[in-house]
């Protein structure tokens, strides 16, 4: 059965999990609903900015995600890893455990990163 892209969206858009697409620069493509809560900030927000210029990560949190995405844009496939993410609006942290692997993107039709991170 093939599913029309429509669904395919609604079905990451509204999944208990978070659901992105980065490029290889760190700016968000794509972020779902669950990725707005643990945030703080709307999708249109996230997708404005560089991670890292968004203050989702606490400091610790930043060198270890740089070697992440090095070793995911380089082939590999990472995870799980736990990762803390800090809503911006709050300051809570929140732990989450992080999958994710190079891809092809046909938003923006280049290799990305696609990821999930469950909530814990």
């Amino acid at each position: 059965m093939k599913l029309n892209p429509k669904i395919w969206k609604r079905l990451f858009d509204f999944a208990p999990d978070i659901y992105y697409i980065h490029d290889d620069k760190g700016t968000f493509v794509y972020a779902n609903r669950m990725a707005e809560k643990i945030t703080g900030l709307s999708s249109k927000k996230l997708t404005s900015k560089k991670f890292i210029e968004l203050g989702i990560f606490p400091d610790y949190e930043v060198a270890k995600i740089g070697c992440l995405i090095k070793s995911v844009l380089n082939g590999k496939q990472i995870g799980p890893v736990n990762v803390d993410v800090k809503n911006t609006k709050t300051g809570k942290i929140t732990t989450v455990e992080v999958i994710a692997k190079r891809c092809y993107c046909n938003i923006n039709k280049k290799f990305c990163l696609g990821g999930c991170a469950r909530c814990y």
